[in-house]
């Protein structure tokens, strides 16, 4: 199924090793987090992922912060660790390209370039 709502991504052009997505990894998030985790029970919607390793780009609604990078741990069910999946809290998409989209590219770049 196509989603054609739009995003906050929408108009932002992502630099590799992150990509888009409309997949329903929100469904594998709420798998993954039990109560005492900072995300349990927050509405969240992926964003985008990033296309070398687990981590998805997470929009928050009624939380702290607006957005999360989760490293997913594809287990279909919450840790015995109560801090993962583990995350990254971002206030805005300005600050999650700064700190971390940014940085990733270059990262990836650098590898490409080996």
């Amino acid at each position: 199924m196509t989603d054609n709502r739009t995003t906050p991504l929408d108009g932002i052009t992502l630099l590799a090793p992150w990509e888009h997505t409309t997949a329903r990894l929100h469904e594998v998030l709420e798998r993954e987090v039990a109560p005492g985790h900072p995300l349990f029970g927050i509405s969240t919607r992926a964003l985008a992922r990033h296309c070398d390793n687990d981590d998805v780009l997470f929009a928050l609604t009624d939380a702290p912060s607006s957005f999360a990078v989760v490293h997913l741990t594809w287990k279909g069910a919450p840790d015995s660790a109560p801090n993962y999946p583990s995350a990254e809290y971002y206030r805005s998409l300005e600050e999650w390209i700064t700190l971390r989209m940014t940085p990733d590219h270059a990262e990836y770049e650098a590898e490409d370039g080996d």
